[in-house]
């Protein structure tokens, strides 16, 4: 159908004017589409529910088409770092701060400084390494001494068959009160002396029968008895034996 063109003028105008006073209602609806009704004859538009007689429905929508996309914009700049990191300590009263230092072919590297921590308080004082005094002792029918080569602060030895006197110094306290004392039998080949190992065909027991300051108070000394008897028979018995001990 032909509109001529003063009919659309007026058609136009009447639209205009139709949504410029009806806009509370176009407002309020959640309509993606303009309904109204044009008549026929004088080819005016009216906002109507339903288009009278000698009217037809006319709609459009209140949004038109999407717009072409625009231009891709330019290709943004970007950056790199390399894997390593310098890291520089400072003195603990300067702050931590951080850079990044421009590289060849985008490869930028990142730059720390960092504040050294505050020294640490003293740990506690360790255990001593070893035992004060030490030997193997080689025990004869009627006598006692120490294997060549072996004794460390070993200061007197006496006795034989059943029982040895220790004495030994160097321990780290004067006078101590409950020194580590360890003894263990052996059958040392190479003692010569007369009467050694006779352990009346059974195993050879040894054990620290008592221990004092030697009669020196005071003094960085230990004296202890080492009792030697046969695990078969419980008669004394010459035995050699290693000891130990920790004051």
């Amino acid at each position: 159908m032909k509109i001529p063109r003063s009919a659309r003028t007026i058609a136009a105008i009447s639209v205009a004017f139709a949504l410029a006073f009806g806009g509370y209602a176009l407002a309020t609806t959640r309509s993606q589409t303009v309904h109204a009704c044009a008549n026929t004859k004088t080819h005016i538009l009216s906002l109507l529910r339903r288009c009278p007689h000698g009217s037809i429905a006319v709609t459009w929508n209140v949004r038109g088409p999407a717009g072409r996309a625009g231009r891709r914009g330019k290709t943004g700049t970007s950056v790199s770092l390399n894997p390593a990191v310098n890291v520089t300590e400072v003195s603990p009263t300067t702050p931590a701060s951080a850079s990044i230092t421009a590289g060849s072919g985008g490869k930028d590297t990142l730059n720390l400084n960092l504040p050294q921590g505050q020294t640490g308080a003293t740990g506690t004082a360790g255990a001593t390494s070893g035992p004060n005094a030490y030997g193997e002792i080689w025990v004869g029918s009627s006598t006692a001494q120490l294997a060549y080569g072996t004794g460390v602060d070993t200061s007197a030895l006496s006795g034989g068959t059943g029982s040895v006197l220790v004495k030994v110094d160097n321990c780290t306290q004067a006078t101590p009160i409950q020194p580590v004392i360890t003894v263990t039998p052996n059958r040392d080949a190479n003692d010569h002396l007369a009467g050694a190992n006779n352990i009346a065909g059974g195993e050879p027991t040894a054990y620290v029968d008592g221990f004092s300051d030697g009669n020196a108070p005071g003094a960085h000394v230990v004296v202890f008895t080492v009792t030697l008897t046969s695990t078969t028979t419980a008669q004394p018995i010459a035995s050699d034996f290693f000891f130990s001990v920790s004051c």
